[in-house]
């Protein structure tokens, strides 16, 4: 039992994780599983972002610490995995970029070592370790999807016909359940309760029971035949055989003495399947760690203690102070800080009753094609056209009937699908499956389906977070897309998970907005006076009843408890990093890597 744990930065893993009780599931976000994806692509591609020559030498350390050595491969591996986003996206330079991967990366092999140093303490369960061989193969599912719609595409065959079932198991294979827990209050006491477990496994998963076995079970078993819908035995040959032949284009840079489709495919999943366990073994870390710090145990309840309560007070005040100053300072400045904050994070609105409300939204963004453009400036600047018949020939052009929607890859963002759909089709596929569900979050889900693979707003895609737009007067967005986010609202009369359509030609591009209505976001603060009462006897009972708008109904005392709980974790495993490392300096053999970046 640790007297205090802090929290560990978990930006390094890419990873967030929520665990209930000794049943411990992880939620998986899709943009934490992005960077695989964007593995399998380039690696399906063939061209793993470096030519053939980087390759050479792919053994040779470019980096040590102690006992830790880093790989040339390694490197390149990371990289590929989405290590230039330092660059690109951070603005490192090119040099310290490789430099952060590489430090990651030793960091990394820290942990690990010191995870499987531990023995029991940290070790995967017969569970645990199906869920690697699941997550293995839904990664082998991922790519061979895009052969699937080649296929499909080729022969004009329809999803019905060849499809990917990514949800289907093999027959002799079962995982868990995903279970929710929440906080209850018993004999004065804050406890996680979870439902019992209802499922029963077609075999018992205690027969797999170590890496080895898990491994093993995931080559062997993997069957294209049966994870392949359709009838056809050759057209699932067929994308197979495509499958495999990409795989073997990526592998020839590495100069394998065997490249039979069997060593090929085994080579793919021990991959797929190493990157899965490393998280797996991670994420037990953190689950303990979080359990040993944040419950004790009490008549088999986990019950959050003492020091825990104490700093999820703290971190709520603080978190109110900081909200409250701000908005005191200038209310305009604080809708400034909410709104570019909602992107990417949740964000505690403190107000009075008497001010605007707050809308929160969520958009797909398709815009017009360069011919589009181009006609429309002809047509404005050409002295032929006069009037109705200018006004006529330019809503033609850009009517929804006539604007095309393309299908993207979710991790590159490239077009997959150059048919392409009209948005006002897209519309309508929208709107049939939103208002085919009824809770929010079920709308939000459908929406995002479509967000995610047709829109091409940067600032949102991938992401699932709403944006802000005052009832009254304060938007950081655009006009039209400010007025359609109020319609919907309604002064508040407005349901929930409602979404309209909207042509904008106010910023630098010109296109559709479909937007969907999330909710307001609520002064989720307590009055002074509770504040001033807050302590951690009575947290939960003046937390749990407020909402957050953000998270879709979670309880701001379950947002509290989140935030102080990652915190704390983050800096107690940057003390177990530290000490791992003290006395030990990187060594950064650049010259086995300058080649890579200069």
């Amino acid at each position: 039992m640790y007297n205090t744990l802090y929290y560990a930065d978990k930006s390094i893993f890419g990873i967030t994780i929520i665990f209930y009780l000794e049943f411990i599931i992880v939620k998986k976000k899709l943009a934490t599983i992005l960077i695989l994806l964007l593995s399998v692509v380039t690696i399906l591609s063939g061209c793993n972002l470096f030519d053939t020559n980087n390759y050479m030498a792919l053994s040779s350390i470019v980096a040590t610490s102690g006992d830790i050595t880093i790989t040339r491969e390694e490197l390149i591996t990371k990289y590929n995995s989405g290590g230039y986003y330092y660059s690109q996206i951070y603005g490192l330079s090119n040099e310290k970029a490789f430099e952060r991967m590489i430090d990651e990366l030793i960091e990394e092999k820290y942990l690990l070592s010191y995870i499987d140093s531990k023995g029991d303490e940290y070790k995967l369960t017969s569970q645990d370790l199906c869920d690697v061989i699941s997550d293995t193969w839904d990664y082998i599912d991922t790519g061979m999807s895009t052969y699937v719609k080649e296929v499909r595409k080729l022969f004009n065959y329809s999803i019905d016909d060849i499809s990917i079932d990514g949800e289907e198991t093999e027959p002799e294979f079962a995982v868990r359940d995903v279970y929710e827990a929440k906080f209850e209050l018993i004999d004065g006491k804050i406890a996680y309760i979870k439902p019992k477990d209802t499922k029963e496994h077609k075999i018992s998963i205690d027969t797999i029971t170590t890496e080895e076995l898990a491994l093993s079970y995931a080559k062997e078993h993997y069957s294209y035949r049966r994870r392949i819908k359709s009838d056809d035995e050759d057209l699932k040959t067929m994308v197979w055989n495509r499958y495999i032949s990409a795989l073997k284009s990526s592998q020839k840079n590495y100069n394998y003495a065997d490249m039979s489709d069997e060593a090929v495919f085994g080579r793919e999943v021990k991959r797929l399947f190493d990157y899965n366990l490393k998280n797996a073994k991670q994420t037990k870390f953190e689950e303990v760690s979080k359990l040993e710090s944040d419950f004790t145990l009490e008549d088999d309840r986990y019950i959050i203690n003492s020091k825990m309560l104490e700093d999820m007070v703290a971190y709520y005040a603080d978190i109110y102070t900081s909200n409250k100053d701000l908005h005191d300072l200038s209310s305009t400045a604080f809708f400034k800080a909410l709104a570019s904050s909602s992107n990417g994070s949740s964000y505690f609105y403190y107000g009075d009753d008497g001010e605007e409300k707050f809308i929160t939204c969520t958009h797909i963004l398709i815009k017009l094609s360069t011919d589009q453009t181009d006609r429309i400036t002809e047509i404005e600047s050409d002295s032929l056209y006069q009037g109705k018949q200018k006004t006529d020939a330019i809503e033609s052009i850009k009517s929804a009937d006539n604007t095309k929607a393309y299908e993207r890859s979710l991790t590159t963002g490239e077009v997959i699908d150059q048919t392409g759909i009209s948005v006002s089709e897209l519309y309508s596929q929208v709107s049939r499956a939103v208002n085919g569900v009824t809770s929010l979050q079920a709308k939000v889900d459908a929406f995002n389906d479509f967000l995610y693979r047709y829109n091409v707003d940067p600032g949102i895609i991938n992401a699932e977070f709403d944006y802000i737009v005052g009832s009254e007067k304060n938007s950081a967005m655009v006009q039209t897309f400010t007025d359609l986010v109020r319609e919907l609202y309604d002064n508040g009369n407005g349901e929930k998970g409602s979404i309209g359509i909207v042509y904008e030609d106010g910023s630098s591009y010109k296109g559709y907005h479909i937007v969907m209505y999330t909710g307001v976001l609520d002064n989720i603060f307590v009055s002074k006076t509770d504040l001033a009462s807050l302590d951690s006897t009575n947290i939960y009972s003046i937390l749990s009843n407020r909402m957050t708008s953000l998270s879709y109904g979670e309880s701001l005392f379950d947002y509290v408890y989140s935030k102080t709980t990652t915190d704390r974790f983050a800096t107690y495993k940057k003390d177990v990093l530290s000490t791992l490392q003290s006395g030990k300096t990187t060594e950064y053999n650049v010259g086995n890597y300058r080649d890579l970046f200069a």
